[in-house]
């Protein structure tokens, strides 16, 4: 899973990684709507994510999603 919110970035990214199965995720809202059930192999998080009304920092999120995501390198 790639979570960036730069879209310029996010987009390079995404070209450079066109040929593996990554999920994308750009939006906030998108992050609210993990819950833990999905598969993945890697999570690649941007720590700069800008907070938004009813989100989280990028550091914020990197404790939240090792304990949704036990066993997924983050």
């Amino acid at each position: 899973m790639l979570i960036d919110d730069d879209p310029r970035f996010h987009q390079q990214l995404k070209e450079l990684l066109h040929s593996f199965s990554f999920e994308y995720i750009q939006d906030h809202h998108d992050l609210l709507d993990l819950d833990g059930t999905e598969t993945m192999d890697l999570i690649l998080l941007d720590l700069e994510l800008e907070e938004g009304e009813e989100t989280y920092t990028g550091h914020d999120w990197i404790e939240r999603l090792k304990d949704m995501y036990k066993k997924v390198p983050l």
